[in-house]
């Protein structure tokens, strides 16, 4: 009867020393397996916060330039070759005024040669013509000249947006491109009292 007690007892010690064993075990696997899924996964590297990035340009709530009349340039501040591009841009057709170079000049075809179409710019007293020669074909440059010297004697300052004669006084010069606008083309009630560029102008900024 003893003997069977003490077999029951020792048994019972052998399944509570198991017990604990696989208990064990299982912790140790379960910290293995977590501290090597930790170690396997791949994290972004951290950047520095550097706040919320200024724009150079502010623009309105849908993505539209403010201010373009601070970054027009008036004519007189320009450049030679900015002055060149103006005033090609002004005479070409078909071809864009920055790819006109002296290695690349404007032909006859490319240059709108009637006194009738010829803009108020050439006729502006700070505008030398002189300046865009190198630029054009030596028969274009000959048929410019005297198709200014047509416009020049006529005389004739034609709004840039109507096409009308602007004799009247409700008109408007803009201060980059020295086109003439009547104020009711570009939505104007009353003379500006500081610099002005037209939409053509503020559209290329």
């Amino acid at each position: 009867m003893i003997t069977v007690i003490l077999c029951s007892m020792q048994m019972q010690m052998t399944i509570s020393d198991n017990l604990q064993c696989n208990i064990a075990s299982m912790e140790v696997v379960a910290q293995c397996s977590s501290s090597m899924a930790v170690t396997a996964l791949k994290f972004p590297v951290a950047s520095k916060s550097r706040g919320r990035p200024k724009l150079q340009i502010k623009k309105t709530a849908i993505g539209l330039q403010r201010k373009a009349d601070k970054l027009c340039i008036p004519f007189s501040r320009k450049s030679v070759q900015q002055r060149q591009i103006g005033i090609l841009r002004s005479i070409v057709k078909d071809v864009r005024p920055e790819d006109v170079t002296a290695d690349n000049p404007a032909g006859v075809k490319e240059l709108m040669l009637q006194p009738d179409d010829l803009p108020s710019i050439l006729l502006n007293e700070a505008v030398v013509l002189d300046i865009v020669k190198p630029l054009l074909t030596p028969t274009a440059w000959k048929k410019l000249r005297n198709a200014f010297a047509v416009h020049k004697k006529a005389d004739i300052w034609k709004c840039s947006c109507c096409r009308k004669d602007t004799g009247c006084e409700n008109c408007v010069e803009c201060d980059s491109c020295l086109e003439w606008y009547q104020w009711q083309c570009v939505g104007m009630e009353r003379a500006p009292k500081k610099e002005w560029f037209c939409y053509a102008c503020r559209l290329l900024v």
